[in-house]
Parts: C-alpha cells; structure tokens; sequence
C-alpha cells in the first residue's frame, strides 16, 4: 500500500499540470484559485488564471524536480504573475482613454507619493492604485491588501500611461536603501525607529514588488514587457522609482521588502547602484519556534515550501530540493534555508552594500543597531533622535498594532513554554537540516554583521 501511495504521489504534479493544460487550451478564460492545505485546511494560496501560456511556463520551470505536494502552495511564488497566451494579448485592449483627472495624477506622480501603486493586474495591464498621505503610510503596517488608505476605494490605470510619465518626468532609481528579512524577526518594528518625517520614509512590504519577484523567479521579465507594450522603462525601474518617493527632498526612503522577495535582491542592486541592504534574520532555531508555534504560521511554511525550493536551485543547492515528505518542522528548517543560502550568496558578492542583522541583536542592543543602521543607510537621523524614539516607547509597542503595548517579560515566558513544548520538533529540524546542508554548512549566523 505504501509503495502505491509513493507511485501515485510521483505521478501526481504531471497530472496537474496536463489537467489545468486541457481546461486552459479549450477555456481561455478560465479561472482557477488553488487552495493548498494539509488535513482538510483551507490554505492562503491564491493565484489567477491558468492559462495555457502560463502552464506551459510552469511546466517548464518544474520539468525533472519533485512533483507537486498537496500542501506545498505557490503563495509568494507565482502569484499575480500569470502572462496571457499570444491570441489573448491580440484581443486585449491595454490602453484605455485617460481622463483629465488622471492626466493632472500621472504630471506628478513622482513628485508625491500621494498615489499608491498597491500592484498590477496582468489581464488588464492596470496598475491598482490607492489615494494616501504620510500619515496613511505611516499607519499602514503593511502595504498589501492590509494598506491603510485615505479613501475607500482604488482606481486604475494603465501601466503604459505609468511608463509614458516615468519617461517625461524622468525620477530618480534611488538610492532606496532596503531591507530584507526571514519573517517575524522585527523588522517592522525596526521600520518603525527609522520612520520619522522630514528625515527617513519607509515603505513596509509594498505588495508591487511581491508581484515581480514571482516574474524574476520564473524568467518572466520579457514576456512580462511584451505584455504591457513597451520596455522602457523596466517595470523593475518603475517600481524602484515610485518607492523612493518622499514627501521631503531631505528625506530618504527605505523599502522594507516581503520575504518572498528573494529574487528580487540582486537585480536591485545591479540597477539601483547607490542603494544598500540589510538582511535581517532569526537564528534557526529562534526561526522554527516562530513558525511551529501557531497552525497558521504552520501552514505559512507549508506554503513556502515550492519557492524555497526553487530559490534554493537558483544558488546551486539542488541536493537540497530533492527532498520527501517533510514534518512541519523540517519544511519550516527549508523554507529558512531558502533564504539563508541566497543571503550568504548576496553578502559574498556585495559586502560593501549588503549587511546583516541577528534579530536578537537588534532587541538586545537597540540603540547600538540603529546608530550603526543610521550611518550605513545613510539616513542622518543622528544618535539623539534615535534614542528619543527609544525612550518614547517605540520598543514597547506592538509594531504590527501600534495600540497596543508589548510586555517583553510576557513575550520571552511565552516563548520558553512554547521552547519547551516543541523541543522535539524543534530538535529533529535541526539535526536534519545539519545533514542535509552538510555540502555547504550554513551555520547559525550570517558574516558581515551591521
């Protein structure tokens, strides 16, 4: 019996994949959400359209690697990034007739950051847009489904018309300093020490660059241009360029991005020359108590699991990716290595403009991590302000709900009970991710510390 099941489990991702071709060769319309979840569970995957262009595409991407897994998920993956066929591009009318009210949006768009571009709908080439202020952004803890607007409501327009003003008003890459993370390791809380206006901006998770880091991980850019009409500029460019908007010419802008945004790391970089980055991050074991602890954080890893996967092949540890069915432990220990390994790989190449950060650095020594932040980021914010913040409480909210207040004492109880109780989870991820990276040890850090 268990030998069928294996059988049956090897052939299950090319039967997917010839199923969703069929529905998609006959039903160009067509639409499909996939929910990934594990014993019953509704996951949080969701993606558009499984047109045949895109199948083929993901047939591509996953041609000689494991099929796919119920309960693997493609959130943070492929999500938003599905490109029609070359007959749907035919029919399809981009360019809808631009209003005066959008006209008088588009002549300053990038002198304000008053317009929000939350993402882009790849059906229509529209960007989504949102009416905001500095102190929406500042309220906004995320800025995703979850931004926190000045009016209800979004509007649209064309990501050529997006373009067209780009190239007449010509704004500035950067530098944008960045900050990349492996999730719930206080980054937003960090965020929120920088934010002060007049001085440094910071955007939290923009939803944009979730969408594009699906496009880089799957090769898609080309098509992607082809899709909107024109090349210039790159959607990359463009993206960088409404995120160093500021609402002061002495302000900076720093771009706290998702962590689904591994990919999108080194082209930044390469086009953003005088940015830089901070990698923040958990230990592995402080990483594996934060996503065992709760069923839906669980289901996050589980979720994460395909792009850690394909990252992990991008850098060369293919060994890795060939794994079996895995515990939730051990997926949460792959997804962390899906981000470690493209990290080291980051920090190897660039060490004088990416930098990185233990989380319990940063709350060990806040006021330390920050004076040093200010001086390689550049932001001026000077040792005074900071310890300002520090003493106005900004280590003693809750970063994600700044209502609230944050026992530390509380927190650290919280997480020696829960230390406990998953010790043999925690413990079995550990020694199984020793041997599995055992080609290349990552160990518990990473080099060039802020």
């Amino acid at each position: 019996m268990k030998s069928r099941t294996r059988s049956l489990h090897k052939g299950h991702h090319s039967i997917y994949i010839r199923v969703l071709g069929r529905i998609a060769r006959f039903f160009p319309n067509f639409s499909r959400r996939l929910r990934a979840g594990d014993s019953g569970q509704r996951g949080v995957a969701r993606f558009p359209a499984a047109r045949r262009g895109w199948v083929i595409e993901l047939a591509k991407t996953f041609r000689g690697r494991r099929p796919f897994r119920r309960g693997a998920g493609y959130h943070g993956f492929l999500e938003g990034t599905a490109i029609p066929s070359a007959k749907e591009q035919a029919d399809l009318t981009v360019d809808r007739t631009i209003t005066s009210r959008d006209l008088s949006i588009l002549d300053r768009l990038f002198e304000t950051p008053d317009l929000y571009v939350r993402d882009v709908d790849w059906k229509t080439c529209e960007a989504i847009c949102l009416r905001m202020s500095r102190d929406s952004y500042a309220r906004s803890s995320f800025l995703d489904h979850r931004t926190i607007a000045d009016a209800e409501g979004d509007s649209r327009l064309p990501v050529a018309a997006l373009m067209d003003a780009y190239g007449r008003q010509r704004p500035r890459l950067g530098p944008s300093m960045f900050i990349a993370h492996t999730a719930l390791c206080g980054s937003t809380l960090l965020t929120r020490c920088i934010d002060l206006p007049g001085i440094c901006m910071t955007y939290r998770e923009p939803f944009l660059f979730h969408n594009l880091s699906g496009i880089w991980r799957l090769g898609l850019q080309e098509k992607v241009h082809a899709r909107i009409g024109r090349r210039e500029p790159p959607i990359l460019d463009l993206a960088l360029a409404l995120c160093a908007r500021t609402y002061d010419d002495e302000e900076r802008s720093v771009v706290k991005l998702s962590d689904t945004c591994t990919s999108l790391l080194p082209p930044i970089l390469a086009r953003s020359p005088d940015s830089r980055v901070l990698l923040m991050y958990h230990e592995l074991e402080r990483f594996l108590l934060a996503m065992l602890r709760h069923e839906s954080r669980r289901q996050y890893v589980r979720n994460m699991r395909i792009r850690a996967e394909v990252d992990l092949r991008a850098v060369g540890r293919e060994d890795i990716t060939s794994t079996e069915d895995l515990s939730d432990a051990r997926c949460a220990a792959l997804v962390w290595m899906g981000l470690m390994y493209p990290y080291r790989r980051l920090l190897a190449k660039a060490p004088d403009r990416v930098r990185s950060l233990n989380a319990a650095t940063f709350f060990t020594h806040p006021a330390d991590v920050l004076e040093t932040l200010d001086e390689f980021f550049h932001l001026d914010i000077g040792k005074e302000r900071l310890q300002a913040q520090i003493a106005g409480g900004a280590m003693n909210r809750d970063a994600k709900h700044t209502e609230r207040t944050f026992d530390a004492d509380r927190y650290k109880a919280d997480l020696e009970s829960a230390a406990a109780e998953l010790r043999h989870e925690i413990d079995d991820a550990i020694a199984w991710t020793e041997r599995v990276s055992a080609v290349e040890p990552l160990g518990s850090t990473l080099p060039n510390p802020l």
